[in-house]
């Protein structure tokens, strides 16, 4: 039998196992040399004389809106099932004013009877390690990720380049495969929100340790829904916006703080309530609920408990001494509502913390990835010493 046809198929086995080596090198240059180099603020607790109140002006006629949920898409590789059609008309019929679809980097089309405010959107990942972004605003979709493990670099990198482009970015259920840790949380800057509550967002513990790092970020609580033959995938999570019915206006208010989120915990349950002020008189926060509030929780820098209150209808805590930040649970039945923090501040300025882009470290490590990358190319590619 001739060897002819095995001889020629060498050649292509070599050149295919080339490029795969040089495809495996290139991205573990780009996972270890090219993300972006910073320096972090310190984490420190907010400061000042004055309390910011994002509720000082609160109207007591929020807008209902969903800022992350999923429909069929990419030939439902990513789990939705329902049409983008069928998503909003669940939405409409359940009250909303405003529903984002977001699915993985694909922003949906505007609905044609929809008669609230649209925001585009979609979720950001190309990770394995499940580092997801809820990106609203934005007429594009960022392609950029590191695929393979993200350290705290590369999430600043990504928070940054999604900013760039977008009204507002949201860390999605950092608690989920441990994509992000307590730690990043003293150090990332950039973004707007973080998820509190959803389907796979449990945790406090990251809103809590970024706010007592001085990261002026808010609690948002959302669906997350795949599958709406599962009804407890849709309408449970959702925030309250006190704003005006537009886009521009929504992104003012949701970056200065002005909604509460709310998690219905136990679907089969239709425990109600709503926030008719929140305020700060004479050195003392109160918060008073329409209905009955089984129990109210007033939490402090650290995460501390710092006060209770027991079926009322509002509770107060007195901010004499105390420092950082201040925000309120409060428990009616199977419902939760979180309100976003009070904050000391210098009466003027909201803090907004930046990381420091190091434009001349992250020239010389890019310039090393490129060259090593040069290098391997030329020791790989056959003919070299020709």
């Amino acid at each position: 039998m001739s060897k002819e046809p095995e001889r020629k198929g060498r050649p292509v086995l070599r050149a295919l196992g080339r490029a795969g080596l040089l495809a495996l090198f290139g991205l573990l240059l780009f996972q270890t040399l090219w993300p972006a180099q910073y320096r972090f603020p310190a984490p420190a607790p907010f400061t000042g004389e004055e309390w910011y109140n994002p509720y000082a002006e609160f109207s007591g006629k929020p807008l209902r809106v969903c800022t992350h949920t999923h429909s069929h898409a990419w030939s439902g590789l990513t789990y939705g099932t329902a049409s983008q059609e069928d998503i909003y008309a669940l939405y409409r019929e359940a009250g909303y004013d405003v529903a984002c679809i977001t699915n993985y980097l694909e922003i949906a089309e505007r609905p044609r009877d929809w008669e609230g405010p649209f925001l585009p959107a979609y979720e950001h990942t190309l990770s394995i390690t499940k580092q997801h972004q809820t990106v609203i605003g934005s007429e594009d979709v960022v392609w950029f990720d590191y695929p393979l493990w993200q350290g705290v670099r590369h999430k600043q990198e990504v928070i940054d380049r999604l900013a760039a482009s977008a009204e507002l970015v949201i860390l999605n259920h950092p608690n989920h495969f441990d994509s992000y840790v307590l730690a990043d949380f003293d150090r990332l800057t950039g973004y707007d929100g973080v998820e509190i509550a959803s389907r796979f967002a449990q945790n406090l513990g990251y809103w809590d340790r970024a706010l007592s790092a001085g990261r002026l970020v808010f609690g948002v609580a959302a669906d997350d829904g795949h599958d709406p033959e599962f009804g407890t995938q849709y309408c449970r999570y959702w925030i309250q916006i006190d704003s005006a019915s537009s886009a521009p206006a929504i992104y003012d208010a949701f970056r200065a703080g002005k909604f509460y989120a709310s998690a219905c915990r136990v679907p089969e349950r239709d425990d109600r309530n709503a926030l008719v002020s929140c305020v700060i008189e004479n050195g003392e926060l109160r918060v008073v609920m329409e209905g009955l509030v089984h129990v109210f929780r007033f939490i402090g820098q650290g995460g501390k408990v710092i006060k209770e209150v027991r079926r009322q209808n509002q509770a107060a805590l007195s901010l004499d001494g105390l420092p950082g930040y201040v925000r309120v649970e409060a428990y009616t039945g199977g419902l939760i509502q979180y309100l976003n923090p009070v904050i000391r501040f210098d009466g003027e300025t909201l803090p907004r913390m930046k990381a420091e882009y190091r434009a001349g470290r992250t020239g010389v490590t890019r310039a090393i990835a490129i060259g090593l990358f040069l290098y391997l190319t030329w020791l790989i590619v056959p003919g070299r010493r020709r």
